[in-house]
């Protein structure tokens, strides 16, 4: 998990957001066993995860945000997810 500030430069909203390397791909005969970590993003694809509140007159409202991708390392990663900025209606 990791803090992620989301919106327009200057923004303060902060989200918490989720960071996963796809390693279902990794050759099954590695006698390491070892978990996905950072560095098994740009290596497997990676993905990341992120809810987005907002209120619009008065009522709130989320949105589940997935970005899945291939050859970025985590810290690309993280940095797409924070160029996401809110459209309003």
């Amino acid at each position: 998990t990791v803090a992620v500030r989301i919106g327009a430069p200057g923004s303060k909203r902060v989200v918490r957001a989720r960071v996963f390397a796809d390693c279902r791909g990794q050759d099954p005969s590695n006698s390491d066993r070892r978990r996905c970590d950072r560095r098994d993003v740009v290596r497997f694809g990676g993905s990341v995860e992120l809810l987005a509140r907002t209120i619009t007159s008065g009522e709130p409202l989320a949105s589940d945000i997935r970005i899945d991708s291939q050859g970025l390392t985590y810290a690309q990663l993280v940095r797409v997810a924070s160029g996401l900025v809110p459209v309003t209606k």
